[in-house]
């Protein structure tokens, strides 16, 4: 098995993955898990989020993440889309990030529809990423036709598109075209293995 950074890795090396899902179904946790994972490597990540809900004391007293862990996570809360490209932008300037996390990266853009703004910002991304990091972003699926919010702008960007699903408390699957994998959760660490070639592939995006 993996972790969620070393899985990245060996799929698309340097990219810009996104995964998304129905609430709960794992994306978040491994967005979490590999910020922390990184971080514990002695990387500065940058950690965009959207929903309002990463909670540096909660991983201290709950998981034991070390202070000086969470200290090298910069977190960027992006509820709202305006001056959110330039915003980005210059911290994307100021200090080089190998990681790149947006936990609920359409969120910002749905009640406005701010499309255009959200297309910007996944090209930039998009080439951010092939410059060397690592860009993560999740998004919840909320369409009739179960694609991310914003999959239409955020399409042509995505290098790598992998839908999550819990199967369990502490597991679940990843589903992308041509293969799936399996994710073990262990406290604040997620485990990906991928399953044999033939495994079904029900739930590829």
């Amino acid at each position: 098995m993996l972790s969620a950074g070393e899985f990245l890795r060996s799929e698309c090396g340097w990219c810009f993955a996104e995964i998304f899902g129905d609430a709960r179904s794992g994306k978040e946790l491994i967005a979490t898990s590999l910020a922390v994972e990184r971080a514990s490597s002695g990387e500065v990540v940058l950690y965009v989020d959207s929903r309002r809900a990463f909670r540096p004391e909660l991983l201290i007293e709950r998981y034991g993440v070390r202070v000086d862990v969470m200290g090298r996570i910069d977190v960027l809360s992006a509820p709202d889309p305006y001056f959110l490209f330039e915003r980005l932008s210059r911290m994307l300037s100021v200090k080089r990030y190998r990681t790149v996390i947006w936990d609920g990266m359409s969120l910002p853009f749905y009640e406005l529809q701010v499309a255009h703004e959200l297309s910007m910002i996944s090209r930039m991304l998009s080439l951010y990423s092939l410059n060397g990091s690592t860009v993560l972003a999740t998004n919840p699926i909320v369409s009739m036709k179960g694609k991310p919010l914003g999959y239409m702008y955020t399409d042509p960007y995505v290098h790598l598109r992998m839908r999550a699903e819990r199967t369990s408390e502490d597991s679940g699957r990843l589903y992308a075209p041509g293969w799936s994998a399996r994710f073990h959760i262990r406290g604040i660490d997620v485990f990906i293995e991928k399953e044999p070639t033939g495994a079904p592939q029900e739930g590829a995006p």
